[in-house]
């Protein structure tokens, strides 16, 4: 009896955990909307053709720990990483960081730019 009050105790853990993960996701890609970016769930859906008016950025060999775009004045967006190495943004001036370097483009609406990794 013990070994499953342990067990069902862990499970109650994880789930909170979990729910705790979601809301901060949540609230970042709120976040990010309202800084003119895209938000978590835009992230990962669709190909350039369904996002009308946003042009996509894809850094091929991304590193583990992820590339933070900012817009031209500073404001964090999102980020890409080897797990999602692409990312709809509205059209406009963005700043990648790519192994320390700061690298500004700019982003047409329907245009892919990609930045590639060595």
């Amino acid at each position: 009896m013990r070994k499953a009050a342990v067990f069902v105790g862990s499970f109650v853990l994880v789930i909170l955990s979990l729910s705790s993960c979601s809301k901060k996701k949540t609230e970042a890609g709120a976040a990010a909307q309202s800084a003119g970016g895209a938000s978590e769930s835009g992230a990962v859906s669709g190909q350039p053709g369904e996002t009308p008016g946003r042009g996509w950025l894809e850094v091929q060999g991304a590193h583990f720990q992820g590339h933070p775009i900012q817009t031209a004045s500073g404001v964090a967006v999102g980020d890409v990483s080897n797990i999602r190495n692409s990312i709809p943004l509205p059209p406009g001036d963005y700043v990648i960081e790519v192994d320390g370097q700061k690298l500004p483009f700019t982003l047409r609406e329907g245009e892919r730019r990609t930045f590639e990794r060595k």
